[in-house]
């Protein structure tokens, strides 16, 4: 998984909500062959009974991938709005 979610509870019925993306540049430097390719397919594709991984399986399920346990570089970004209400 590259991706990942993650919640807050507030109290009074509110909730943030945080977004985590993996970062390929802990794994991959500008200079690599796979960054080419990535550039050019620009983005994982989820469809409805696979995924299309923007890197190779074994990079993308490995060491770019967001696993219970494991330190990774990631990007957060917080739910501007703040608060959603349950």
């Amino acid at each position: 998984m590259d991706d990942g979610v993650s919640v807050e509870q507030l109290g009074d019925g509110k909730w943030r909500v945080w977004a985590h993306v993996a970062d390929p540049t802990s794994v991959l430097h500008d200079s690599h062959l796979l960054v080419d390719s990535a550039r050019t397919r620009g983005t994982s594709m989820y469809l409805p009974y696979t995924t299309v991984p923007m890197f190779p399986w074994t990079l993308a399920a490995g060491p770019m991938s967001l696993l219970p346990g494991r330190v990774r570089s990631l990007h957060t970004a917080r739910e501007a709005s703040c608060c959603v209400r349950a």
